[in-house]
């Protein structure tokens, strides 16, 4: 994840466990001395499905995230296919408000026919079947009749023949003062461009991945292994050329750093970047971000003498993109060659297509299209004011926060404040609307493929970005078309370079909000992902931004060594964390503190906002809080988070996060020697 962005729920993958799990594998305290870690001991990892007859034995004293959810945990009926917890729930809520939608033959809306269009060439298999890997190979046809230089730049410009739009560079819209196309490196078969230079554990197995996914495609067209192998020895030689021309991976911007075109044509040199932002209507906006390195060295590169390997990397960059929309041999193929072979108990499983559709829509560039589908019937204005309400209420909360803390010098806290003063918020809404009347996809009944399908998306993509404001636009400005914060999305974002969170629609909905729910819910559900999200401003990397989201730190002196020592207080904290099979823990191979400082500073600005409230139920607000953080996930994914995911997993923020505050010690009669109990001199909130 961007260091910039700052997710409230993690991604989870689709891979599962094989066979049942072993009840020795329950929690974090077995094999080791339990006065010594999180728990005592006493708690159980009550995400594992197999722990679920076991949380009914916890105690609330000893183990808050299973006993509160235990009546939960034991009423599901696990299948690995689905996803289970209250962001799961409220992804369902949306996938079936939007199934509904295109199920209903009445409804004609323009934007609907289009999705239902799309719907029917995804999930018809029968008709995915019929097909098999023809519409793959009229496309690779089209790089055949590629002979020159000039036909590499008319084949990268004709979406008709170039559906996945393969560039040696791809456009992003980016938002600064103004909207900007940013202009990075290209998508990689080995995904990251300082992997051709180290490949390291996990880019040897992506290369194994790439060369059984070409290895498989070429097969069934027709090809050889060794055809195959000189394919795939060609695309790497290119790509290599491409990931040499700016080494040290992914470019980050500055927020402000954007430049004209006029610079950027200038940096390009004979490589006719003007024609081809010009074809797609891009070369009008204010400004561009770019890797100078990168496209100063392009027309270097980009010659008769390297044709074949071009072309090479254009058929493997169709191949591999292409795999999963075709038949269903090839999807299930693509499933299993992805499998992570560094976790034992990774297996394929198939989800229910409606959900696979959904998902994919939400992360394309038909994103857009589905969210103005929702938001045209689901959007309430009178929802919106009351989250955004909240979200004052939690800045002012925050203030009073920051005033307590006699560890900061009145300068920095003048600075935080400042930061607050600054934050904007976006609710549900986005600012402009989704257009998609130019957009024009053939259907099954038409002969039309997936990949006509995202010929023709991928074209409306590229052309949207030129239409969009190219004027001064305020730094909260919620552009519809960038699927990175698609509002259907079951989520809440934090954005550090311009200090702006975003509360989307899809989390709208189920165990997060409803207008009947008593204050005390609402706060430890919708309000918890909203002090969450702002915490991100003061966390271990947000104190690096200031209020225009600038890098430039809001704690300075003295005080940011004290403040680098409480994280490393959170970190340490959760190093003490014991899994059962030892082969897994929070080592610091990935920093957690993050979301860590987040999850406990919204709960701490929660629980300042209760305090003005009399009567407060603070068992209502506990339980709530506990409640969205219930999940049931494989063993699979768990070791997958663990080693690989910024934020831990849900039970430990449950639980570590409520044993912070005297409120929760108090509500529930927390003594020395209950799991939950942590004395104060050991607690590790910041905030």
């Amino acid at each position: 994840m961007n260091k910039k962005k700052r997710r409230f729920f993690k991604k989870l993958t689709g891979l599962v466990l094989a066979s049942a799990l072993l009840l020795s594998a329950a929690g974090c305290g077995s094999g080791a001395a339990g006065g010594d870690q999180p728990g005592h001991g006493k708690w159980i990892n009550s995400n594992l499905p197999d722990n679920a007859t076991l949380c009914a034995d916890q105690r609330l004293e000893d183990d808050f995230a299973a006993a509160v959810n235990a009546e939960w945990n034991m009423a599901q009926n696990f299948d690995p296919s689905e996803t289970y917890g209250a962001m799961g729930d409220s992804e369902k809520i949306v996938t079936q408000r939007i199934m509904d939608i295109l199920n209903d033959p009445t409804d004609q809306d323009p934007n609907v026919v289009k999705l239902r269009t799309f719907y029917g060439l995804y999930t018809d298999w029968e008709y995915r079947d019929q097909l098999g890997i023809e519409p793959l190979r009229t496309y690779l046809g089209y790089i055949d009749e590629i002979h020159s230089i000039e036909d590499v730049y008319q084949y990268m410009m004709d979406s008709s023949k170039n559906p996945f739009a393969a560039m040696f560079f791809k456009c992003s819209m980016d938002q600064r003062e103004h909207l900007v196309v940013q202009i990075n490196q290209p998508d990689y078969s080995l995904e990251e461009s300082n992997r051709y230079v180290s490949l390291g554990e996990d880019g040897l197995q992506r290369k194994e991945q790439v060369k059984n996914k070409i290895h498989y495609l070429m097969g069934r067209l027709g090809y050889s292994e060794e055809e195959a192998d000189i394919l795939i020895d060609q695309n790497f030689a290119f790509e290599l050329k491409m990931a040499e021309l700016s080494p040290g991976g992914e470019i980050f911007v500055n927020f402000y750093d954007d430049i004209p075109l006029s610079e950027v044509v200038r940096a390009a040199g004979d490589f006719p970047i003007q024609r081809i932002l010009e074809h797609f209507g891009m070369d009008k906006l204010q400004g561009y971000t770019v890797d100078v390195d990168y496209l100063r060295g392009l027309s270097g590169i980009c010659t008769e003498k390297n044709l074949e390997e071009i072309k090479a990397y254009f058929k493997t960059f169709l191949m591999w993109k292409s795999m999963r929309y075709l038949d269903h041999e090839c999807f299930l193929k693509e499933k299993e060659i992805k499998l992570d072979r560094t976790n034992p108990y990774a297996e394929v499983v198939e989800t229910a297509m409606d959900t696979y559709f959904n998902r994919e829509v939400r992360y394309s560039p038909l994103a857009a299209l589905r969210d103005q589908i929702y938001l045209d019937r689901f959007y309430d204005e009178e929802e919106k004011k009351e989250i955004e309400t909240m979200c004052r209420d939690y800045i002012r909360g925050y203030r009073e926060l920051i005033m307590e803390k006699d560890w900061l010098s009145q300068e920095n806290k003048e600075r935080i404040f400042e930061k607050l003063d600054a934050v904007r918020f976006m609710i549900m809404k986005p600012d402009n609307e989704a257009d998609y009347s130019d957009l024009s996809l053939r259907s099954k009944e038409e002969g039309g493929s997936i990949l006509d399908a995202f010929a023709e998306i991928n074209r409306c993509n590229l052309e949207t970005m030129g239409k969009l404001p190219d004027g001064e636009i305020d730094r909260d400005y919620w552009n519809i078309y960038d699927n990175s914060v698609s509002t259907t999305e079951p989520n809440g974002m934090y954005f550090m370079n311009r200090n702006v969170f975003i509360v989307q629609i899809g989390i709208v909905n189920g165990e997060f909000y409803s207008k009947d729910m008593s204050y005390e819910e609402k706060l430890g559900r919708i309000g918890h992902l909203i002090g969450h999200e702002l915490t991100h401003a003061f966390d271990s990397t947000g104190v690096k931004y200031d209020s225009e989201g600038r890098e430039n730190a809001i704690i300075n002196g003295d005080d940011m060594s004290v403040f680098s020592k409480k994280a490393d207080k959170v970190r340490e904290y959760y190093s003490r964390i014991v899994f059962p099979d030892g082969s897994w823990s929070y080592d610091g191979t990935h920093d957690i503190s993050g979301e860590a400082i987040a999850d406990m500073g919204g709960l701490k600005c929660a629980l300042k906002l209760a305090e003005k409230v009399e009567g407060f139920d603070y068992d209502k607000f506990f339980r709530s809080f506990a409640s969205i953080s219930r999940q049931l996930i494989s063993r699979s994914n768990v070791v997958q988070i663990v080693l690989n995911d910024e934020h831990p997993l849900e039970y430990l923020r449950t639980n570590i996060a409520a044993q912070q505050f005297d409120e929760f010690n108090e509500t529930y009669g927390i003594q020395p020697g209950d799991g939950m109990y942590l004395a104060p001199g050991d607690r590790i909130a910041i905030w």
